[in-house]
């Protein structure tokens, strides 16, 4: 049973002494071939400073940004979780894709959610996690700090503590957090409430497994201690009901990530480059934008927003009902889905001055807690990485007494199955399977020059949030700062029923609801991109962070 430490003031991480820029809210900075870091979290961006001022390369600033965002956004990511990972090398000129994504059990089945009234609450939503496996197998190959080194500014963020952020705060209020945590007896509250902004945050449990987890390479968490609380953890359930994990150890001693190859857009003389399946990402974002090649010339923003809102919902009927594990996928599939030829007569359905009518589809789940990061370091290499345990705070299970909470992933899954004699669901629930998602990390070439990489959280927000962006610079001329910053629209479904964000003006909707979309403003904005960028002409280095969360970039020699 972990016990609240008595508040100290926190130290500072041991960084040395850099050139960078540090702002938190809208950043944009700019130098000549530095290294560049956007996260979420300050923090977490210092954590990649660090890393890369100790002479290590942008694989060992990202996983030492992975295992800081542990710390400082736990309710987001994790050990417990799984991510996307692009990763450029400019000697090769090529971009490797890693599926560090949950599996389901070897014991479940496609039916297992259909009887729960939540099922994401419980052990049964628990993928088996592929967080860690994916960071031993980036630093085994590309790794070029000792691994324990990347350890540093994490164990000691766990350990010597950090203060409450609004973003942390506000997610500590949750009523998931209460469900599951002892306010007696949890470092996440003090005194039998949530802690507030400002307040330090302890987490010594953490701090150990960081320690273990460095000094073995993660076999305990796969193999020996850290395991056997994994599956003693995730044989629970809220009040007796039913969800129990079917997990095993075989579970997770047979897990392992993916390479991947990613999909690859030509568009002019830029190439995009963005997950595969399992991700909906890369095909939804070239659905997109050869829906939208004939309308390059539109230059009205508010045409714009409804054309691609437009394009979005036809690449949500691929994406719920084609899209799953490639094992579950039928051959041919993905070509299918790219054919330019079987896309352009569904396209024609799309109008500039009026919507389509599409027959319901079944409701999707995804969880929005995600985070984002970016980063290229002082030789080129670039990452981008989506990563997540789903939901606010996963499934509500922490490990004890290890520290980080598990996924409620397998909700991505369909809830109720979709398959019939005539046809299979690629995404029903299938044993070592990985659900589908929307995570789209993205790498942007202008003449075969690297020149972006960005990524977003949010959940099935993710589809709209990333594809807006990259419509928006590639097609309609917007700045990487306008897509980073101005209001967004999320395409829920291919009804069309669209969320907006609060800064949208009464103007804009007013004119999107005369042509005909179902538009619901929310009080809270969504995703959160980071980006690092460089002048492929100029070579000059630049990074965005979103102010939607707590987005900062760092940059330095």
């Amino acid at each position: 049973m972990e016990t609240r430490p008595t508040p100290q003031k926190p130290s500072k991480i041991p960084l040395l002494t850099a050139l960078c820029i540090f702002f938190i809210g809208i950043t944009t900075s700019w130098a000549d071939e530095p290294w560049v870091v956007a996260t979420s979290h300050p923090l977490a961006a210092q954590a990649g400073q660090y890393i890369l001022q100790e002479g290590g390369n942008a694989v060992d600033a990202a996983i030492a940004v992975q295992l800081a965002l542990n710390v400082v956004e736990p309710q987001s990511s994790g050990l417990g979780g799984g991510f996307f990972m692009l990763i450029y090398d400019p000697k090769k000129h090529h971009t490797y894709a890693l599926d560090a994504r949950e599996t389901a059990p070897q014991r479940d089945t496609n039916d297992q959610f259909v009887p729960l009234s939540d099922p994401s609450q419980n052990g049964l939503s628990v993928g088996v996690p592929g967080t860690l496996a994916g960071l031993v197998w980036l630093h085994k190959r590309w790794g070029h700090l000792p691994w324990e080194k990347l350890f540093v500014p994490a164990i000691h963020l766990a350990q010597q503590g950090f203060l409450v952020t609004p973003y942390l705060a506000q997610a500590l209020k949750s009523e998931r957090l209460k469900k599951w945590e002892d306010p007696l007896h949890s470092p996440y509250f003090h005194q039998g409430r949530p802690l507030s902004e400002g307040e330090l945050l302890q987490q010594p449990e953490l701090a150990n497994t960081l320690k273990l987890i460095a000094k073995d390479q993660g076999y305990s968490f796969y193999q020996g201690p850290i395991a056997h609380a994994i599956l003693q953890t995730q044989q629970q359930s809220l009040h007796g009901l039913p969800g129990i994990g079917r997990m095993t150890e075989q579970d997770l001693i047979s897990y392992h990530p993916v390479w991947r190859n990613p999909i690859t857009i030509p568009w002019g003389d830029h190439e995009i480059v963005s997950m595969p399946p399992p991700s909906a990402g890369g095909i939804a974002l070239q659905q997109v934008l050869l829906a939208l090649q004939p309308f390059q010339s539109i230059i009205d923003p508010i045409t714009q927003d409804h054309l691609t809102i437009e394009a979005l919902r036809l690449a949500l009927i691929d994406r719920n009902q084609q899209i799953g594990d490639p094992l579950s996928m039928p051959p041919g599939t993905l070509k299918t889905l790219l054919n330019p030829s079987n896309l352009k007569e569904r396209d024609q359905i799309i109008q500039p001055n009026k919507t389509f009518v599409l027959p319901a589809q079944n409701s999707l789940n995804e969880g929005t807690n995600t985070t984002q990061f970016s980063l290229v370091d002082r030789a080129g290499w670039v990452v981008s990485c989506t990563t997540t345990i789903e939901d606010l705070w996963g499934s509500g299970l922490r490990v004890k007494p290890y520290g980080f909470f598990l996924n409620n992933e397998l909700t991505d899954f369909n809830i109720t199955p979709h398959s019939s004699i005539e046809h299979s669901a690629p995404n029903d629930v299938t044993p070592n399977r990985r659900p589908r998602s929307s995570m789209s990390p993205t790498l942007v070439f202008q003449n075969q020059n690297w020149s972006m990489a960005y990524g977003s959280p949010g959940g099935l927000s993710i589809l709209s949030t990333v594809t807006e962006a990259t419509v928006g610079m590639l097609m309609w001329n917007r700045t990487p700062q306008d897509v980073v910053t101005q209001p967004r629209f999320w395409v829920k479904n291919t009804q069309g029923d669209t969320y907006t964000e609060p800064l949208m003006t009464t103007t804009e909707l007013n004119k999107l609801r005369l042509l005909g979309h179902p538009l619901t403003p929310l009080t809270l904005p969504f995703g959160s991109i980071q980006m690092v960028g460089e002048n492929p002409l100029t070579h000059q280095r630049w990074g965005l962070a979103d102010p939607r969360r707590e987005g900062t970039v760092l940059m330095g020699y």
